[in-house]
């Protein structure tokens, strides 16, 4: 499983270990305090990584080289692409959550849900880019560094998992934030554009967001949904080795 797909696999990995783990009949509920025991065992597995599998460390995920195709996030008129080279991306594990409802069903195959909702008080991602690409006829390039903190980037989380085949029935993550702290550089190769856009990221991004987070939410929903049902060259056991690695050193006990 390549590295930049972690990013937004994150969310899923505590889930996919807790139900997975569990051994219940019904539509019985994990209890809580074995549900958190797990989560807080994961934090520590997604700090380290798990090298045999595949796994990086989260703290931070480095990211050595990603080419992100605009027109695939359906922007109007948005072509091209930009390229992230030596990306260093922290504060994934600091995840705080809340509301956390964790159903498991055994019944006509292992499954099961989850609602939560997710707090990442500081997420940062400090990049090289690359940019060439065309928004309304206006060409946009550029190659400098970036440097994005968004505080208190919010995820409420509504997933169905079917885990004999690792499959996704239904997907919903609901993105808010708080806060941006944007800079980018070497924008049209002129240092004034830069720190203008990057004041005008800054002014915006939390209202524009916020406003959007429904069509985020549906972009996010496809991108998953199609990554880990492996419609994306994602191979099903990759994501299985993984799932079982974490479940190796974070067994749910219940009692």
């Amino acid at each position: 499983m390549h590295n930049n797909y972690f990013l937004i696999f994150v969310a899923l990995l505590a889930f996919f270990a807790a139900s997975k783990s569990a051994k219940l009949a019904g539509n019985q509920r994990i209890l809580e305090d074995e549900v958190t025991e797990v989560l807080e065992c994961v934090r520590g597995v997604l700090k380290t990584g798990i090298e045999e599998v595949g796994l990086p460390s989260f703290e931070p995920l480095e990211v050595e080289h990603l080419v992100v195709n605009v027109t695939e996030f359906n922007i109007n008129n948005a072509v091209g692409h930009v390229t992230l080279n030596t990306a260093s991306i922290s504060g994934i594990t600091d995840w705080d959550l809340s509301d956390l409802k964790i159903d498991v069903n055994i019944i006509g195959g292992i499954g099961g849900s989850l609602v939560a909702n997710i707090d990442l008080p500081k997420f940062v991602i400090n990049t090289g880019y690359i940019a060439d690409l065309s928004v309304s006829g206006i060409n946009i390039f550029g190659e400098g560094e970036i440097y994005m903190e968004l505080r208190h980037l919010g995820i409420a989380a509504d997933a169905k998992i079917l885990l004999n085949r690792i499959t996704l029935s239904k997907l919903r993550l609901l993105p808010t934030l708080g806060d941006i702290n944007f800079k980018i550089t070497g924008l049209l190769n002129d240092e004034e554009h830069s720190e203008l856009a990057s004041q005008i990221v800054n002014d915006i991004a939390v209202d524009w967001i916020n406003q959007k987070s429904e069509d985020f939410a549906d972009l996010i929903e496809q991108f998953l949904q199609e990554l880990v049902n492996g419609s994306q060259g994602v191979k099903q056991r990759d994501i299985g080795d993984i799932i079982n690695a974490i479940l190796d050193r974070c067994p749910l006990s219940i009692k």
